[in-house]
């Protein structure tokens, strides 16, 4: 399940960006091409993967009410909501590592300005941040 819920919005994001991203890129009015493709098409790879998530969830509490481990927790003393919640907060926490990734992978691919500019509003660069991997202070400020 994790394995398609993050290949498939990476399989998505290479083909739009290396198939499509030149031509479509181009016509979008901004002298950007793939660059500037991959900064649109991120946003929609980022929702179709959020939408995976809540389906995949959706089926496995589906599935759950209709196994019968519900009868069985049902005979014990837990909250009836303790179900829900666990498959809500192990969802969450997937769909914040595929999020991670598909920002990584886009930024690793030269686009997805978002991050550059949340980087440059606390005052940081990319090199700053390079130096403080390696153990330089970070400096705040324009």
């Amino acid at each position: 399940m994790t394995v398609m819920l993050v290949g498939m919005p990476i399989v998505l994001l290479l083909l739009f960006a290396y198939v499509f991203g030149g031509q479509l890129g181009a016509g979008l009015g901004v002298h950007g091409g793939r660059s500037a493709y991959l900064d649109y098409v991120v946003r929609g790879v980022l929702l179709i993967a959020l939408a995976s998530a809540v389906q995949g969830t959706s089926i496995m509490v589906a599935m759950d009410m209709t196994g019968g481990i519900i009868d069985r927790l049902r005979s014990m003393a837990i909250a009836r909501a303790s179900v829900l919640t666990g498959h809500v907060l192990g969802s969450l926490l997937q769909i914040l590592a595929v999020i991670g990734i598909l920002i990584g992978v886009a930024s690793g691919l030269g686009g997805f300005q978002a991050i550059q500019q949340c980087l440059e509003k606390v005052g940081m660069t990319y090199h700053e941040v390079v130096a403080y991997r390696h153990g330089a202070p970070i400096k705040f400020g324009c």
